[in-house]
């Protein structure tokens, strides 16, 4: 006699179903259903984020520049990463509250007076010749002038410069009138003491920057060059740059430098001898903040007077990809369980309003995420189904046995 069958995806009972199909019958299906294994009823699912292993900032990035992003927990490869592009306002320097002294050496030729326009303002005393100069500038038409007998000083300790366990920047425009002989540039010293505070002095062809007493970096130089010098520390992480670019290695340094004085044109407060021969101009110090963690591309004006706090643009990177992929905003490559490189590609584009941002973007922020942290926990109540399904037959007959088809 023809019967309907049951289609297999429709029942999947926990328990066997048997009858005769005598014309119209009723099957009683019963199914329990546990989700997670919990206990309690209707729940929603508890997902914990995946915890931010490390936030790391980059300052002032450019195209096909990058990053190396240490302290990490990569283990597993249980991680993921994301990136936040900031732009600030046209103008103004955001960290300009942060800086400890900033000298533009503005002036009339031949002037004595060296400013301070640092939020909190330092008398600088010139020593020997030193002078603003009209002869050389980088910007705003004068310079610092050092003819090789003077120097300009702090005259008692402070502490407003770099001191401490932080991070920190100095940086400023060099130009060598002779690199005959060698020559300090600038220095740190308690009053009582020299030797271990951070320098910068020429010798043999070479800038060299010192501390503790040991040369870490050095790299050559030409007389009659502008070049811009940056040195600067995030976390226990030192570099120094000339013009934009890294030289030499990364190094340690976890000295916290205690209350002193400041020395341009000289490396040492006492010498008699070994004063800098040429111009400086936009020097500027800035305590607490890393600038530079990476090459970049230096100023192309004047150090700003003002801060800038009024954010311009954000734009939240969705498009990463291998160190290597095109048609992505940054490509990240894993260099061991603890570290990865981060560059931001050539491809990228600004947020709206397109065309009125700077290349370098102010500041990065990449967030790496721990997602050995992640935890999806849910809690159902046990449901119980029942059915009755009814199955209408034409014609007659008894003992016909039927047998449903049954999930596999």
């Amino acid at each position: 006699m023809p019967f309907t069958r049951l289609r297999q995806s429709l029942i999947q009972p926990n328990g066997s179903i048997t009858g005769s199909l005598l014309g119209t019958a009723s099957y009683a299906v019963t199914s329990s259903y546990a989700m997670n294994g919990g206990s309690g009823g209707g729940s929603t699912p508890v997902v914990s984020v995946a915890s931010l292993n490390n936030q790391t900032i980059l300052y002032n990035f450019s195209s096909s520049q990058e990053a190396t992003i240490t302290g990490l927990t990569l283990t597993n490869n249980n991680w993921g990463i994301n990136v936040v592009e900031e732009w600030n306002s046209g103008s103004g320097d955001i960290y300009y509250p942060s800086c400890s002294l900033l000298m533009h050496f503005s002036g009339s030729n031949g002037s004595t007076t060296f400013i301070d326009n640092s939020p909190s303002v330092k008398s600088i005393s010139g020593v020997g010749n030193a002078q603003i100069s009209t002869t050389q500038s980088k910007f705003g038409g004068s310079s610092g002038y050092f003819d090789g007998s003077s120097y300009l000083i702090q005259t008692t300790n402070i502490t407003d410069y770099i001191f401490g366990t932080g991070d920190f920047t100095i940086e400023c425009w060099l130009y060598f009138n002779s690199t005959a002989s060698e020559q300090g540039i600038l220095g740190f010293r308690p009053q009582t003491t020299n030797g271990n505070y951070p320098s910068f002095y020429y010798l043999s062809g070479t800038l060299r920057y010192n501390s503790l007493g040991v040369d870490r970096i050095s790299f050559s130089v030409s007389s009659n060059i502008w070049y811009h010098i940056a040195l600067s520390r995030q976390g226990t992480s030192t570099k120094l740059f000339s013009n934009g670019v890294q030289q030499g290695s990364t190094f340690s340094d976890s000295t916290d430098y205690t209350a002193a004085r400041f020395i341009l044109g000289s490396n040492d407060y006492n010498t008699s001898t070994n004063y800098f021969q040429g111009y400086i101009d936009e020097l500027r110090i800035t305590k607490g903040v890393a600038r530079y963690t990476g090459n970049f591309t230096p100023q192309t004006s004047a150090f700003a007077n003002n801060a800038s706090v009024t954010q311009y643009a954000t734009k939240y990177v969705g498009l990463i990809g291998g160190l290597n992929d095109k048609s992505v905003d940054y490509g990240v490559q894993k260099l061991s369980d603890s570290s990865l490189k981060v560059v931001k590609m050539t491809q990228t584009t600004s947020p709206f309003p397109s065309g009125s941002l700077s290349s370098s973007v102010d500041r990065v922020y990449v967030n790496v995420l721990d997602y050995s942290k992640v935890n999806v926990t849910s809690s159902y109540a046990t449901r119980t189904l029942t059915a009755s399904y009814a199955l209408n037959a034409s014609g007659g007959g008894t003992g016909e046995s039927f047998h449903p088809f049954l999930l596999a």
